[in-house]
């Protein structure tokens, strides 16, 4: 050692333990389970081998090996609420199903927490979702994206919004398809539609009741 140097010291690695295989992959069937029973507006979806219900039932109640005993205890009142979840009004599906989600989600931030920040001295160059082992970007909890505040955070999650994935299938509830065109004979009372017609009389006036409106009547028939 040159006289005067200071001995190099090696930085801990300080980067959490990646999450058990096996657990990782049970609170992926659970979450998997949960998305597709809200996809299909809380029916009780009949799988393979049993309802939607039992199955989170079973699950809750005799949960994961490696889950540790205190975590197992927390899902015992989710198995009670599952086995009366054919009883349950579609309202109070949709909140047992949320409260479940949400608990999960707290629960693998709880046992594959974020990655620690590095030393001040060094540049980070990786956001710790990315940093995190074994974490795929449709995992990335909503918290984590830029914008998103615990505020809205908290707002997404009653909508059973807590990772990207979820983000990413939560379509909106209708849309218009203006490149479906219709004749004027085929329309539905009610329906919104994109019309083709020719155009046989055109009338534009002032409102009666309000001068600054400016109303435009259109005839029209099917070409």
């Amino acid at each position: 050692m040159v006289a005067g140097q200071q001995p190099h010291r090696a930085t801990p690695d300080l980067s959490p333990a990646p999450l058990n295989a096996e657990l990782d992959r049970w609170l992926r069937q659970l979450q998997r389970s949960l998305s597709l029973e809200a996809d299909s507006g809380f029916q009780d979806l009949q799988g393979q081998r049993s309802r939607f219900s039992a199955f989170l039932e079973q699950q809750c109640r005799s949960p994961s090996p490696q889950l540790p005993a205190r975590d197992c205890q927390q899902l015992a009142p989710f198995a009670a609420q599952f086995s009366r979840y054919s009883e349950a009004s579609p309202a109070q599906r949709r909140y047992l199903v949320t409260q479940l989600r949400q608990h999960l989600h707290q629960l693998r931030r709880q046992l594959d927490p974020p990655a620690p920040l590095s030393p001040p001295r060094l540049r980070l160059t990786d956001s710790p979702a990315s940093a995190r082992a074994g974490r795929s970007t449709a995992d990335l909890p909503l918290s984590e994206l830029k914008g998103i505040g615990p505020k809205l955070a908290t707002r997404l999650a009653q909508l059973g919004l807590f990772c990207l994935e979820d983000l990413i299938g939560y379509y909106p509830r209708d849309y218009v398809d203006y490149s479906r065109l219709v004749r004027i004979q085929a329309l539905v009372p009610g329906e919104t539609a994109t019309v083709v017609a020719t155009v046989r009389r055109v009338h534009a006036f002032a409102s009666p009741k309000n001068p600054n409106l400016a109303i435009l009547e259109l005839q029209l028939q099917d070409p």
